[in-house]
């Protein structure tokens, strides 16, 4: 199972190399109850398919009529659910609301440098400046997943969490796909040799110290 943010960043390459337009919205900031936190993703494809979310799906739908329809050119910041009747009609839970960054993509490279890191389990930060749409990479620090200060968003790519599985059985294998769909790096510890032949969870390495030296 690999992580939500994989699976966006991945379909987005995948539409953008196929020739497709493509836009990336990001949750900068939330009042209120909202189904999805500051940081969640949606990738938006010109042809009309999503990857992700930032709500409950009620926005999902509006956002790509407004894509498909404007295509903008450049990063630009929409704000759901700022009135009452808006919530009401969009579906926002208990009057909630948000703020979206929207950006398009024109190019899958630095996507790939994002998928290559959370592949090999390394936290990479992606900064997008509001101001000219420049995006940059950088080494991740886990301590700080997420900022949006209304110029610059910030966001962590990879592993947040590190999470060590004793005994490599098999609850320990459902166990690791399900941390893995929620962007741990996982390593799972089994000493007993004859269990490696029958470890086969892609993305968790599996060692055979004794936990205690582990």
């Amino acid at each position: 199972m690999e992580s939500a943010d994989r699976q966006t960043i991945a379909d987005a390459a995948g539409w953008l190399d196929a020739g497709r337009r493509v836009w990336l919205a990001t949750v900068a900031a939330t009042w209120g109850s909202s189904p999805r936190p500051a940081g969640s993703l949606l990738a938006v494809c010109e042809d009309g398919r999503l990857s992700g979310s930032v709500s409950g799906g009620c926005v999902e739908s509006e956002l790509l009529g407004s894509l498909q329809r404007r295509r903008p050119a450049r990063v630009e910041t929409i704000r759901y659910g700022v009135t009452g009747e808006e919530a009401r009609r969009l579906g926002l839970p208990c009057g909630g609301r948000l703020e979206l960054v929207v950006e398009p993509l024109d190019c899958a490279a630095p996507l790939r440098a994002l998928l290559q890191a959370m592949d090999a389990r390394r936290p990479l930060r992606r900064r997008l400046c509001l101001a000219t749409g420049e995006v940059s990479l950088h080494a991740g620090d886990a301590a700080r997943p997420f900022a949006y200060d209304g110029r610059n968003l910030d966001k962590l790519f990879g592993p947040q969490w590190r999470l060590l599985i004793i005994g490599a059985g098999q609850l320990s294998r459902y166990l690791a796909e399900l941390a893995l769909g929620l962007d741990f790096e996982v390593i799972a510890c089994d000493p007993r040799t004859q269990h490696e032949a029958n470890w086969a969870v892609p993305g968790v390495e599996l060692r055979t110290d004794m936990p205690d030296d582990l």
